[in-house]
């Protein structure tokens, strides 16, 4: 992990304090598999107390396991005890987690956020934008539930495919002139395959796409 993304042993004690501790899945032999830190705040419009998710992180030998989502519905159960009904987190809209953010656990975003750090990351993530748009999860409405739950009928390809597509900025406000209920914005299905100018030519890409269709008024959802 870099050193930029290791969180103080201060902090950690500070959240128990504030009754938000930490949350780790361990194995067999005691080896920590996840850990999730969420942070205490409050939403200044609804006036009403939230829960900001801060860090997520499985073991590389385990993603895609089920352990992210086993954490989240853990973090939502510790939520709804202090009565906190709204977890909020950002993410990297080109990152592979859209089927476990929105899919799995029903969460939703209108808001993208352009180059939230100041740092752009190293190796092949050198250069490379750090956008993200935040994500909201109302863990106790009926849709969040839904999901979770498995009673909503999950989107497919083809249903997907019947939406008009959104590829570039120029499309998207040709489309936008006939107020289509539904989109559809492809994204590459791993980013960390394409080398570093074909990563940043996708963030170059799909920024103004995210945007525009936001303050048009639409919702990334399933």
């Amino acid at each position: 992990m870099p050193e930029a993304d290791i969180v103080p042993e201060n902090v950690l004690v500070a959240l128990l304090d504030c009754h938000l501790p930490p949350l780790g899945a361990f194995g067999a032999t005691g080896r920590m598999l996840a850990i999730l830190i969420g942070l205490g705040g409050v939403d200044p419009v609804a006036q009403r107390p939230i829960l900001h998710s801060h860090m997520l992180a499985v073991v590389s030998d385990l993603r895609g396991s089920g352990i992210g989502t086993t954490m989240k519905i853990a973090q939502a159960q510790m939520a709804t005890r202090l009565g906190i009904t709204v977890i909020e987190w950002t993410v990297d809209p080109l990152r592979p987690n859209w089927a476990l953010n929105i899919g799995t656990l029903g969460a939703t975003t209108n808001n993208y956020r352009r180059a939230l750090y100041t740092f752009t990351g190293a190796g092949i993530y050198r250069g490379f934008p750090a956008d993200r748009v935040l994500m909201h999860w109302g863990i106790t409405s009926q849709w969040a539930l839904g999901q979770m739950l498995g009673e909503r009928t999950k989107m497919t390809v083809e249903k997907a495919n019947e939406f008009p597509l959104v590829e570039t900025e120029d499309s998207l406000t040709s489309i936008l002139l006939d107020s289509p209920k539904r989109l559809r914005l492809e994204i590459p299905m791993d980013i960390d395959r394409l080398g570093v100018e074909e990563k940043l030519a996708e963030r170059m890409r799909t920024r103004p796409i995210f945007e525009g269709l936001f303050e048009a008024g639409y919702t990334a959802t399933e």
